[in-house]
């Protein structure tokens, strides 16, 4: 009774070792299950986020194009069909490349003048200037009125 309540001996290596499980545990079916379902799983969500990643970069790759196609036909800059975003980006990116690369005719895009994009840009400038100088003269307030402050107490203290 005390040999089969105690744990199992092997031998490894000429030397003696215990046994993990106790006799007629059925341990090893449990490892191999969670080892299974934990594969199943793990290859489950790795095909899925493959599908979603793979989505992303088609989808990436046809605004892409489009900018291509849009910059080969001669269309400006500013008429990207999409507002914001990435799809935007992809756009831009391909209508710059298409402007650096031959089109399917094998000649290369003229860029036009961008005029109306220098009026943007000067309100962008001066917006920025005027948030600036705003956030610049509230700091100095702020500073101003601290040390005034401070040395209204050290004065009554004096």
């Amino acid at each position: 009774m005390l040999g089969q309540q105690a744990a199992r001996r092997e031998t490894v290596d000429g030397l003696s070792v215990m046994a993990d499980q106790p006799p007629g545990s059925d341990s090893p079916f449990v490892t191999r299950a969670a080892v299974r379902l934990g594969h199943t799983l793990g290859s489950w969500r790795r095909r899925r986020l493959e599908a979603a990643q793979n989505k992303f970069v088609d989808a990436w790759k046809a605004a892409w194009t489009e900018g291509c196609e849009a910059a080969w036909q001669g269309i400006a800059i500013n008429a990207v069909p999409y507002r914001r975003g990435w799809r935007r980006k992809a756009w831009h990116a391909g209508w710059h490349w298409a402007t650096t690369n031959p089109g399917p005719g094998g000649t290369l895009v003229s860029v036009p003048e961008r005029h109306s994009d220098e009026s943007h840009s000067r309100v962008r400038a001066a917006t920025g200037g005027a948030v600036g100088l705003s956030v610049a003269a509230a700091v100095r307030w702020l500073w101003h009125s601290r040390r005034r402050k401070h040395q209204i107490k050290t004065s009554q203290v004096d």
